[in-house]
């Protein structure tokens, strides 16, 4: 039997029509396809005023934390009631937001009493802007005569400990999926399930980092070994630069996963960083496409893509950090040990270069990564009581993507010279990609430039 996982990102289901596109282009799907599992975001910019919402909790007002709480609810509402009307539905929608809503803001006023940072309870509430996009998403299915129900991730999709930041367990989510999704499947159901969330091995509520919808997608292709896992974004495809940054750049029609999971891992917004993994191992394309034009193709990413004729393929950029400091054993050690502490994931640098009596070391911001949380590190490092030696600065890391020889190299160089460019250091990614720190007013030049060699 043929299965289709598809994935709504956050932006295009904020759109005026985006949740009725979405449910036209399941609607479509579901007369090809066997199965169908629907994996949706939370709207565009929730997530941040969730984790906003925990801020104020912690260190703000009772009042100011539910002025915050009542904005995001009647957010949900108005666009519930702009699709449905004063329906059935709508009601029976309503009553379940607001337990939703209930449920939020006894969490929040627990972070509120303990005064003080709760991994478990934060994760709580950043995972609630999924859970409400999913019932809103199901009731209007419904209303179509759309045989879909609103399923809550963390039910089977078992992960470690690591709140923020978490990594699924395959065999213990297997065994459950096998209990709550499959089931539906055999009935002709199609699923939306929470993207972002799970939950560890004693039940409390996990998520899979910034982006992790994509994640959430990929997984449970691999886990239902899925043809074929699409995203529909607000773009028309992968592109070989962001083009808020780069005018000229262009939808890639095919890519590898190779080139796309180094994309991710430097910065591309298109993709979770750990996204590619699931479906490298069971062999399974992703496409992504637009929601806006489903004429177009958009770009199929497989394992076995031919080499294009030019040998860069994508620019990318990403926040990180330089550090220079003395020649000492332990220095990468310390350092990777307080960024740890702080972005809850391990740390390695990109970037490690022996300088005139020192070290050079880089380090990328994950993109799965709060920036707030990055930042922090930086602070932390720039603070540090044994840094006196150290110099820390916040660089822009860009990353030359593609099958690249030494030639490519001293092209890339040799333009950005040209225009006055300095890169701090320059060196090779974990994948043959070509890595560049520069100063953050010099980055967006420097991408343009890098660009005209694609």
């Amino acid at each position: 039997m043929s299965t289709l996982v598809i994935k709504f990102g956050g932006n295009v289901l904020s759109h005026d029509n985006g949740i009725i596109d979405a449910l036209d282009a399941i609607d479509i799907q579901q007369h090809i396809w066997d199965n169908i599992i629907i994996v949706t975001s939370a709207f565009s910019g929730i997530t941040d005023a969730l984790h906003n919402v925990v801020q104020v909790a912690v260190q703000g007002s009772r009042n100011e934390m539910r002025q915050d709480i009542a904005s995001i609810r009647e957010l949900h509402i108005q666009s519930a009631r702009l699709i449905l009307g004063d329906s059935q539905e709508y009601q029976t929608l309503l009553t379940e937001l607001d337990t939703l809503f209930f449920n939020l803001l006894d969490d929040c006023d627990l972070l509120h009493d303990k005064q003080q940072y709760d991994p478990a309870i934060a994760d709580r509430i950043v995972a609630m802007g999924e859970r409400f996009i999913s019932r809103i998403m199901a009731a209007t299915a419904r209303k179509r005569q759309l045989q879909c129900v609103a399923l809550d991730a963390d039910k089977f999709i078992i992960t470690d400990d690591r709140h923020s930041n978490a990594r699924p367990i395959m065999a213990l989510s297997q065994q459950r999926l096998e209990q709550d999704l499959v089931p539906l499947l055999e009935q002709n159901i199609i699923p939306i399930v929470t993207g972002y969330i799970g939950a560890n091995q004693k039940g409390l509520v996990t998520t899979l980092g910034r982006g992790g919808s994509d994640y959430s997608a990929t997984y449970l292709g691999a886990l239902l070994m899925a043809d074929e896992v699409w995203f529909f974004t607000d773009v028309d495809g992968l592109m070989s630069a962001d083009p808020e940054y780069v005018q000229n750049a262009r939808v890639l029609p095919t890519s590898s996963y190779r080139e796309v999971s180094e994309m991710a891992r430097y910065g591309a917004k298109v993709l979770h960083p750990h996204a590619i993994e699931p479906i490298i191992q069971a062999h399974i394309p992703l496409r992504i496409r637009s929601l806006e034009h489903p004429e177009n193709t958009g770009t199929y990413i497989f394992s076995h893509q031919e080499a294009a004729e030019h040998r860069i393929h994508a620019v990318t950029q990403a926040i990180g950090l330089q550090i220079i400091g003395p020649s000492q054993s332990n220095l990468t050690e310390v350092c990777n040990r307080l960024i740890s502490q702080h972005l809850n994931d391990d740390m390695q640098p990109s970037l490690q270069i022996d300088v005139y009596q020192g070290n050079l070391i880089v380090y990328v911001a994950p993109t799965s990564a709060n920036k707030n949380a990055f930042y922090k590190v930086i602070e932390v490092l720039q603070n540090y009581e044994g840094n006196d030696d150290w110099h820390v600065t916040k660089v822009t890391i860009i990353a030359v993507i593609g099958n690249l020889i030494l030639e490519d190299h001293i092209q890339i160089l040799s333009i950005l010279n040209q225009h006055d460019i300095q890169p701090s250091a320059f060196g090779f990614g974990q994948n043959g990609t070509f890595l560049l720190a520069l100063t953050p007013e010099d980055a967006t030049l420097a991408m343009n430039h890098i660009h005209t060699l694609i």
